[in-house]
Order: structure tokens, then C-alpha cells, then sequence
């Protein structure tokens, strides 16, 4: 009777230890930020007369050169294949 009791705790408690350590640290809402965030981090703004050739700048404003107002230019990442 010990040893099925012993064999029983000894089951359980490598259950509990294998799915634990399944479990993400990262709340579903975190990674919805975390894409919003990585996506903000694409946008540039760049003259649309492109004077500075391929310059781009990070925040809106005018261009330095022809003082044309800077418009939004995304950067083209590579997608990456889901799993």
C-alpha cells in the first residue's frame, strides 16, 4: 500500500513540474503591445522630393533642404513563417 502510495505522489508531482513549465510568462494582451510597438517603430518620414536621397527621419517635420513637409515612408520587413 506504500509503495502505490509513494509511486502516486511521486506521478503527481513530476505532472506538476512538466506542465509548469509550460505555462508563458507573457500575458496575450503583452503581445499585442509588443507588436503595436514594433510596428510604430517602422514608421519613418522622408521628403517626398527625396533631396537627401534615401534619408529618412524619425519624427514629422519639414525637409531641411526644400522645407517640403516629410511624409510617412514604412520600412519593408521580411515576414517571418508561422508555425
Amino acid at each position: 500500500m506504500k509503495k502505490r502510495l509513494f509511486t502516486l505522489a511521486v506521478i503527481f508531482t513530476f505532472g506538476i513540474l512538466i506542465t509548469s513549465c509550460k505555462t508563458s510568462t507573457k500575458k496575450p494582451h503583452d503581445k499585442v503591445q509588443e507588436k503595436e510597438h514594433l510596428h510604430l517603430e517602422k514608421i519613418k518620414y522622408q521628403c517626398p522630393m527625396k533631396c537627401e536621397e534615401e534619408k529618412t527621419y524619425e519624427k514629422e517635420g519639414s525637409c531641411p533642404v526644400c522645407k517640403m513637409k516629410l511624409r510617412k515612408k514604412e520600412e519593408q520587413k521580411p515576414h517571418k513563417a508561422h508555425h
